[in-house]
């Protein structure tokens, strides 16, 4: 036996052979330099550029060394992009198609990465990997990841992320897919998510297709000058009332200049009505602020109540709003929730 200590590999020798595989210079693997040499050495004697299907070896060995990395609990930070040419949208098109080429998933999971923006589609890329699923399901596995990746982008309360994860995996990749956040004028983003994944778990389970754009709809927003909040709303009453403020609501004689809130106050009336609300809930819901009674507008469900008793629901869905009002308040000074009400607005729920 040989009483010789194991030869240490050659760091500058590793990294220009590996620059010699990926055919690109040594200095554009300066991303490599956190590695321990013998990390390094196991990169480049397991790495295959052999499916590097569109011929960028340089971008799928910065993967690999990445997915390398983590197993052994080492960050290759900040992503190596040698060009703008790599950084353009049709790089990384690119890129996409071929690591869910190599993933073979499924044209549903390549649609779902392919509606994130530029930025979020690279970051899924370089970080997913596909060596930590235990249990086989790497769809399932990959569609997880991205939804976490999209909530935390969206910066949405982990109340409505948990909100969203109990929905069937079809109905969260329609949700991701085609939730527009930049409508939020208001900053609420959690309550928008809440509301628009409310509206299309409903279509669902009645049977009818996600509501596509409405013209008419769209058109009565525009002429009265409302904001995005309006149209949602305006989506989610029932087709009675829908009728009923598409042809009776009239805001030319506001003086104050606040449509918004005019428009509000007509849609509430009618909606209660047609609900047929006690007189203290419909108290209780116009003492609540804007973003409330929107989630109220949008949010309810009357065609769960079994026992006829909406008003009753209704008043337990209040609890449910109040709480999301708090917490929202709790982050944003903005909402302008009245704290100060909040307790008597409790007070008198356990009257009730």
């Amino acid at each position: 036996m040989s009483d010789e200590p194991p030869q240490v590999p050659d760091v500058d020798e590793l990294k220009a052979e590996l620059a010699r595989r990926v055919q690109v210079p040594q200095s554009s693997l300066t991303f490599l330099e956190p590695l321990p040499p013998e990390l390094l050495r196991n990169i480049c004697e397991t790495f295959d550029n052999s499916g590097t299907k569109d011929g960028n070896m340089l971008e799928r060995l910065e993967a690999y060394a990445r997915s390398v990395a983590r197993r052994n609990h080492l960050t290759l930070e900040p992503p190596s992009l040698p060009s703008k040419e790599h950084r353009s949208q049709s790089a990384i098109e690119r890129r996409v198609q071929s690591f869910m080429a190599d993933l073979d998933m499924g044209d549903d999971a390549l649609e779902l990465l392919q509606c994130l923006n530029p930025t979020l589609q690279a970051e899924v890329i370089e970080q997913f990997d596909i060596q930590g699923t235990r249990d086989g399901n790497v769809k399932s596995r990959f569609m997880s990841f991205v939804r976490g990746i999209w909530l935390r982008d969206l910066q949405v309360s982990r109340e409505v992320g948990d909100f969203l994860k109990d929905f069937p995996m079809d109905l969260q990749v329609d949700v991701m897919k085609n939730f527009d956040s930049s409508g939020s004028k208001d900053g609420n983003v959690s309550a928008r998510l809440q509301s628009f994944a409310t509206r299309r778990w409903r279509n669902a389970k009645s049977g009818r297709a996600p509501k596509k754009r409405d013209a008419t709809l769209e058109n009565f927003v525009w002429q009265w000058e409302l904001d995005s909040w309006a149209l949602e709303v305006l989506q989610a009453l029932p087709n009675e009332v829908q009728q009923e403020v598409l042809t009776g609501f009239d805001a030319s004689s506001t003086r104050d200049g606040n449509i918004g809130g005019r428009f509000l106050g007509y849609v509430r009336g009618k909606w209660s009505r047609y609900l047929e609300l006690e007189e203290d809930v419909i108290f209780r819901i116009k003492r609540l602020p804007q973003e409330g009674q929107v989630m109220c507008l949008t949010q309810f469900d009357p065609t769960s109540t079994r026992d006829g008793n909406v008003s009753g629901r209704m008043r337990g869905f209040l609890w449910k709003i109040d709480s999301q009002l708090a917490d929202a308040a709790k982050h944003d000074k903005s909402y302008g929730y009245d704290r100060s009400y909040r307790g008597d607005y409790q007070a008198r729920f356990k009257k009730t």
